[in-house]
């Protein structure tokens, strides 16, 4: 392996760095040591550690560079690394190559799998007020890299912005912990990222030994969801309905997680009677919200808010849209769902066929007062389908 001699890269990152680092320092891919050389000379830098996988780049920077300052290790990322950092520097391989010819220029065959790998290590060893300094190129695919932040639960900040040539952008982000992570640690919660939603990031993890949901806000969204979430789950928790709330503050709400399918994937392989059982049950609990003035929004299409377990039991899940109203959707919204051209094809060929226009018109009865005459009606309707 060849050592990585300073371009215009290590100068972009050795700006951003010099304007913020102080105390303990960490730089990750150390090569010919030029970046380690120049924050040493500050006097805010107590230490710094750097590290590579590159003997050769050890000896390298050894030998240009003896400040005192820095202890020099050789190192697969965090392998032979134990403390922790008030800043952790990394210019590392972000250049997308099919063969990964040169470890020192090349990230992966896409360019950022080198740095989905660091990341998430380098949280055990960044203080929780530490940053990650952390320099890509466009090419390596900036919308990528912003994932890869989001996922760890982590926030970024553009600190440079460099164009070099016609085709290519270098980027500064200072990397830090978002502080839902940190609460979360406190309380011994170790987040792992299940999918981002239209409000909020949805991760899982293990909270006083059960499984659990967490969902945090999506700092781009325009609303904040939390809030409403965290009151709507424990209205409906007051009435048997939706995962168990178990813990919560003004950023974070920690549920019982319910292992099921989307209630669309669910019916492929049940029978008819089992569908309609389900389809009942649903139906029952909108009922719930509906008589209590709860609308949930959204039932209409629900493929992301009702899931089936493999035994049949249902869970309503997110509660950031839910309202107190007058104006109900939960029943009559299912209503256009169960015979939407998708869901009511599936529903026929498990022989379940739903009078399109009967459940519109009493859909339309249910409207006017939401009385319990009504209601059953419906539910015949769907019973004898």
């Amino acid at each position: 392996m060849v050592v990585y001699e300073p371009r215009e890269d290590s100068f972009l990152i050795v700006d951003a760095a010099k304007k913020r680092v102080f105390g303990d320092v960490l730089e990750i891919g150390v090569g010919s040591g030029y970046v380690s050389k120049e924050m040493s000379r500050l006097d805010s830098v107590k230490k710094i550690v750097g590290v590579d996988i590159n003997p050769k780049a050890i000896e390298y920077a050894k030998k240009n560079n003896s400040d005192k300052k820095i202890e020099y290790i050789e190192s697969n990322l965090f392998e032979n690394v134990s403390d922790e950092f008030d800043f952790i520097v990394c210019n590392p391989p972000y250049l997308p190559d099919e063969d990964f010819s040169d470890p020192a220029l090349f990230g992966g065959k896409k360019g950022y799998e080198y740095i989905e790998r660091m990341i998430p290590l380098s949280l055990s060893h960044l203080k929780d007020s530490g940053e990650l300094i952390l320099l890509f190129s466009s090419l390596t695919n900036k919308v990528e890299v912003d994932r890869i932040v989001e996922k760890n639960m982590l926030q970024s900040e553009l600190l440079e912005e460099k164009y070099i040539g016609s085709f290519e952008t270098l980027y500064v982000y200072s990397i830090r912990k978002r502080k839902e992570l940190i609460q979360l640690k406190k309380l011994g919660v170790e987040p792992v990222f299940f999918r981002k939603g239209k409000r909020g990031f949805i991760f899982t993890g293990s909270y006083e030994g059960k499984k659990v949901g967490i969902k945090i806000k999506n700092t781009h969204a325009e609303t904040d969801s939390i809030y409403n979430e965290v009151n709507m789950l424990k209205k409906v928790n007051e009435l048997c309905v939706g995962p168990k709330l178990l813990w919560s503050n003004e950023d974070i709400v920690v549920y019982e997680f319910f292992e099921g399918v989307s209630i669309g994937d669910w019916i492929v392989d049940k029978n008819k009677d089992k569908v309609i059982d389900v389809l009942r049950e649903v139906f029952d609990e909108l009922r719930i919200l509906d008589i209590n003035k709860l609308d949930k929004k959204e039932m209409s299409h629900p493929h992301k808010h009702v899931l089936v377990s493999d035994k049949g039991n249902i869970c309503l899940i997110d509660y950031e849209r839910c309202r107190l109203s007058d104006n109900l959707s939960n029943v009559t919204g299912f209503c256009q769902f169960v015979t939407s051209s998708h869901f009511g094809e599936s529903l026929k060929k498990k022989g379940i066929i739903i009078d399109k226009e009967e459940i519109i018109k009493l859909s339309k009865e249910y409207k006017k007062d939401y009385s319990d005459e009504a209601y059953h009606k419906l539910i015949k309707l769907i019973k004898n389908s």
